[in-house]
Parts: C-alpha cells; sequence; structure tokens
C-alpha cells in the first residue's frame, strides 16, 4: 500500500494541468517537425518524387565508339551545343546536380547545361559500394531498396526530367540539359568560355567546377600487364565489372582499410556465402578505418568484417606484384607472405580531378588537393568550384577539403544566393 500514489488536490484541477502539459508538448513537437520539414525541403536534401527506372545511356544523338563494362559507350562528338548557356557545370556528379537543385530554386526558369564524361546520367555513388550488392540482379536494374522498404533507382532523377541539349536555350520554362561522355580541357574566366576536346567551345554567364576526383592506385599495380587485372573502383561500369567478376573468380584482394575498402570487402564476403569465393583485405592500419575511428573501435569493426567472412591481414602493405601462374597476380606483402589472385581492388583513397587547372590557370592546393577558393567556394569572379575537387577556406578551421557525399549534397545550399 506504500507504493500507491497520494492526492495532491482535486481530480479535475490536476486533469486539465496534466492535459495543459501535453497539449504544451504536442505543439512543441509539431512545430519542431514542420521546422525540419521546412528545413529538408529548402535544401532539397529528400527526394519525395519516386523516380522511374532509368534507361542508360542515351541512345538519342550520338555514335557507338568503344565499350565499357558490356556495354556501348557512346561519344559526345555528334551532339549539338548551344553556344551560350546562363549556367554551365563542369562534371556531372553529385555536386553538379545538387548545384543545379540548389540554382533552379532560385531561379526557376534557370537554363543548366551539365558536361560529364561518363555515358550516365547524375547518379549516386554510395549504393555502388553498399546497397546494390544486396540484390542479386542489381547490375541490371542499378536500383536498390531504401531503409523505409521502397525500391528506388541510383539515378537522380528520370530520363524525362533531363531535355535536350540542342533544345536547351528554346525552353522558356528552363531545364537541365547533360552532354555524357565529354571533357572541359580549359577554362577561360576572362572571356567566360569552357573549351571541349573535341575543340568546340561554349559561352556562360557563371560556371561551377565540380570535376571530382579519381582513384589513387600503388605503383606496384600501376603496370600494362595488370590492366585488365586490377579495379580502382569508382563508377557503374566498375560495379557491373565487379558484380560478374565475383560471380566467376576464385578468389580476390581488397588493398585499403577505408570506407570504401570496408564496405567493399563486406559486401564480397556476403557474396562468397554463395560462390566459391574467397575475399581477402589487406591494409596497413591495426583495424578497419583506422586512420578515422579510435583504435579500440577499429578493431571491433574489424572483427565484424571477418564475421563477414573476409581474410583481414591488418598491419600489412603490398610491397611488389608480379604476374602469377594461369593469368594470375602474385602479391608480395610486408609480412614475407605471397596472395596469388585472380583480380585486385585497389581502395586507396581519391585525388581530386584538377586536370583543368594549368590550362585554365587556376590555383590547386599543394597540401589538401583540389582547386584553391574562397569561403564563398569561388576561384574567379563567376566561377565556382564544390565536391571533391574544393578547397574551400573556412573562416574558422581554416583551408581545408571533405571527400563526402553529403559534404557533396549541401556545400551548394548556400549557393542559392549565386545565382
Amino acid at each position: 500500500m506504500d507504493d500507491l500514489p497520494t492526492f495532491s488536490g482535486p481530480w479535475q484541477e490536476m486533469y486539465n494541468a496534466t492535459q495543459s502539459r501535453f497539449n504544451r508538448q504536442l505543439l512543441l513537437g509539431v512545430a519542431f517537425f514542420a521546422g525540419t520539414a521546412l528545413y529538408v525541403w529548402y535544401l532539397d536534401i529528400v527526394d519525395f518524387v519516386e523516380a522511374p527506372p532509368m534507361k542508360n545511356p542515351s541512345e538519342k544523338t550520338a555514335k557507338v565508339s568503344k565499350t565499357l563494362g558490356g556495354r556501348s559507350v557512346q561519344t559526345a562528338s555528334h551532339t549539338k551545343l548551344p553556344e551560350e548557356v546562363p549556367y554551365l557545370l563542369v562534371g556531372a556528379g553529385t555536386a553538379s546536380f545538387a548545384a543545379f537543385r540548389a540554382i533552379r530554386s532560385a531561379d526557376p526558369t534557370a537554363k543548366v547545361l551539365v558536361i560529364g564524361d561518363e555515358p550516365y546520367m547524375p547518379y549516386m555513388r554510395p549504393p555502388l559500394s553498399k546497397e546494390l550488392w544486396l540484390a542479386d540482379d542489381a547490375a541490371k536494374q542499378l536500383s536498390f531498396k531504401q531503409w523505409n522498404g521502397k525500391e528506388r533507382s541510383i539515378f537522380f532523377e528520370h530520363d524525362d526530367f533531363y531535355c535536350r541539349p540542342e533544345d536547351l536555350m528554346e525552353r522558356d520554362t528552363g531545364g537541365i540539359a547533360v552532354v555524357n561522355n565529354c571533357r572541359v580541357v580549359r577554362v577561360d574566366s576572362e572571356s567566360r568560355k569552357a573549351y571541349l576536346e573535341d575543340g568546340r567551345e561554349i559561352r556562360y554567364e557563371k560556371c561551377l567546377i565540380a570535376t571530382g576526383g579519381r582513384p589513387k592506385t600503388l605503383s606496384v599495380l600501376d603496370r600494362p600487364e595488370f590492366a585488365d587485372k586490377v579495379t580502382l573502383f569508382r563508377t557503374v561500369a566498375d560495379f557491373k565489372a565487379l558484380d560478374d567478376l565475383s560471380r566467376k573468380a576464385k578468389s580476390v584482394v581488397i588493398v585499403g582499410g577505408g570506407f570504401l575498402g570496408s564496405e567493399l570487402a563486406c559486401a564480397l564476403g556476403r557474396r562468397a556465402r554463395k560462390t566459391n569465393l574467397v575475399v581477402y583485405q589487406v591494409f596497413p592500419e591495426k583495424g578497419n578505418m583506422g586512420r578515422i575511428l579510435p583504435e579500440y573501435l577499429s578493431r571491433w569493426t574489424m572483427r565484424k568484417v571477418r564475421d563477414e567472412g573476409v581474410k583481414v591481414l591488418e598491419g600489412i602493405s603490398v610491397t611488389d606484384a608480379q604476374p602469377g601462374p594461369r593469368g594470375q597476380v602474385s602479391l608480395t606483402l610486408s609480412s614475407g607472405e605471397t596472395i596469388v589472385t585472380d583480380h585486385v581492388i585497389v581502395a586507396v583513397g581519391l585525388k581530386p580531378d584538377t586536370e583543368l587547372a594549368k590550362a585554365s590557370g587556376l590555383e590547386v592546393d599543394d597540401r589538401h588537393g583540389g582547386f584553391k577558393a574562397n569561403a564563398e567556394l569561388e576561384a574567379r569572379s563567376n566561377l565556382w568550384i564544390a565536391g571533391d575537387a574544393l578547397s574551400f577556406y573556412d573562416p574558422k578551421l581554416g583551408r581545408r577539403r571533405v571527400e563526402h557525399h553529403d559534404h557533396a549534397v549541401v556545400d551548394w545550399a548556400p549557393g542559392r544566393r549565386r545565382t
């Protein structure tokens, strides 16, 4: 009986006070939710419309020049381009597409031309090393199941969302056009011109360079005889090729213990449960993601990776590589061991793609890599940088460069005021 509550006032008075408190909490919760939803909508972080399956690459205006990952790759040489555009985005990755969304949010009739060197429309890279490996037919569908159970494509938008480059300037409502399989080799910020690798040039009013990065490699593996035995994982084509290889190979070695290397190790380890594939992961740190996580957490992560069936070799580097028997690769490790494998995946980091810098007279950050830009992400007048290739000045943290999908999405949110 001692545990029973005691009365502290009239019942109706206590009930009203309790209900009043609950109502205040409910109103605060609704206000917080509404504010969060408004913030997410303003930054355009979440897609509220489910995109239908993509059909990539487009076959409207180009010719076949070579094959890549079993798919015909088409050139942009026969694509008719506008001579001048209000907005030019160099690079067709996440940062570039996020910039387009920010521009259209501030200017609903903006006309944006995107130039990229891949045969695919803008897509998300993170699922290539994570969610896509959970589906057996992901290489064909290029779609995955989200956290809410819904299926979605890795592509940001469906084909009909884009217009043809030759139609862009004629659209009263504006739009976005993407030129695939094409590279910009120089940007003249004074004349506001971008020069393409095929000799054509495009004038712009405002330009964004978001060329991203290219995977680093190991000098011992950077040899012609290993060209078809080494994967530098980055693109859809790399995912498709590795997906196919994982079903046929007997062994694979992943070099690198960071996010990408560990994600691929787990993905291939799960795949190996259904096949005879043997998966090795080699890195010099004491545990997975040892450069990011504290040691105890890094070692815990390493145990989890091993639980997936991966043979993790920590604290070890690859010191030499030689052609092995039956077309394999023989890797010599710093421990003195030798591993003979069918394929090697190198995941040792990213090098910012700054090939444009010298020809365009742009500064490169010798310490962090990437194009140098100010706190407003501006490298020259009417010329901005974004994404993995950006080295920007932070008033509190100094000059820095960030390689992350989320950074590529949000760093252009302030770009709404740059239109």
